[in-house]
């Protein structure tokens, strides 16, 4: 009996040195748990920092593209406005030795007006950048009117066939009176009409250098100043859809979305997502996790789910299973 005692003894010290033990570990786990505290809360305040700072950057970033937009229309604007009484002529064949004003004649008379020498301040063929193309021919008139007029003639004829100015030309080729846009202008025109192709808009033109599109007759028109208003053309199918996947789309997957997944998603999964699964997730499952399930967890699962169900748990099952189950979820407690 006396060596039965004596051996309990014995192993009552071996546990008690054990607490002890794990006594200093949960201490030093106590002050892992509060430098990641501090570490949250400076992680936190340079998060609202940085959240302040992205917003005012958002908000200068639409006023400047807002300005440079303003900007693209009115530098257009004085191009085009340098050109308000010209017409250019495309499709006419390029011969030798060309008499310009004999050519404009043809026109004029295909077309149903009459060419006026004094109304005409200068006209010329101009290069174009495609090789193959035909130089088309540019006319500047004495006033508005006088343009105005030969387009109206145009209008009425067309189709125009190079046959029809001059029996020698080709029959299969069409000939163009049209204003005679800049060339950013004719770009915005081009992307104008393959937007229009692909949303089934059945007009576009454009009138005084401005360019509209109409989907069908009856239907109100709506003028392009810029590509971006293309993309409202070109979810006309959708303008709704334009503001669920686009504008409101932006709210949900941009400017909201930035917020769900971007500036506050930030938040739930990025910088607060730091807070969330990363810096405060590093609370919940990353440095704080690690107090959840890493340096705390260390504690429930970990080091200290050593003590529920490893060294502790070894004890509340083993051998001072009754012991450890007492003193040490006491100490897990607290």
């Amino acid at each position: 009996m006396e060596a039965f005692k004596k051996e309990m003894l014995t192993e009552l010290r071996k546990m008690t040195t054990e607490n002890s033990g794990l006594a200093d570990s949960l201490k030093f786990l106590n002050g892992i748990v509060e430098e990641n505290d501090k570490l949250m809360y400076g992680i936190s305040k340079q998060l609202r920092v940085i959240q302040d700072e992205n917003s005012k950057l958002k908000k200068e970033n639409a006023e400047l593209r807002s300005a440079v937009s303003n900007l693209e229309v009115r530098v257009r604007s004085i191009e085009q406005y340098s050109r308000k009484q010209n017409i250019e002529i495309d499709g006419i064949p390029e011969t030798q030795r060309e008499d310009i004003y004999a050519v404009l004649n043809d026109v004029g008379k295909a077309i149903g007006v009459e060419l006026k020498k004094e109304k005409v301040v200068a006209a010329h063929r101009v290069p174009t950048f495609n090789k193959k193309r035909t130089p088309p021919i540019v006319v500047r008139f004495t006033s508005y009117d006088e343009k105005d007029e030969w387009i109206n003639g145009f209008k009425r004829v067309r189709p125009l066939m190079a046959n029809k100015i001059n029996s020698n030309f080709n029959s299969s080729t069409r000939v163009f009176v049209n204003e005679h846009l800049s060339p950013e202008n004719k770009r915005l025109l081009s992307k104008t009409k393959e937007a229009a192709r692909e949303k089934n808009y059945k007009y576009v033109w454009s009138r005084d250098g401005r360019i509209f599109v109409r989907r069908s007759e009856g239907e109100k028109c709506k003028r392009i100043d810029l590509s971006s208003d293309l993309e409202k053309l070109i979810t006309a199918g959708g303008a709704r859809g334009t503001i669920a996947g686009g504008a409101r789309g932006s709210i949900a997957r941009g400017a909201r979305g930035s917020i769900a997944g971007g500036a506050r998603g930030t938040i739930a999964g990025g910088a607060g997502g730091t807070i969330a699964g990363g810096a405060r997730g590093t609370i919940a499952g990353g440095a704080g996790g690690t107090i959840a399930g890493g340096a705390i967890g260390t504690i429930a699962g970990g080091a200290g789910g050593t003590i529920a169900g490893g060294a502790r748990g070894t004890k509340a099952g083993g051998a001072g299973g009754t012991i450890a189950g007492g003193v040490e979820l006491q100490h897990l407690r607290l």
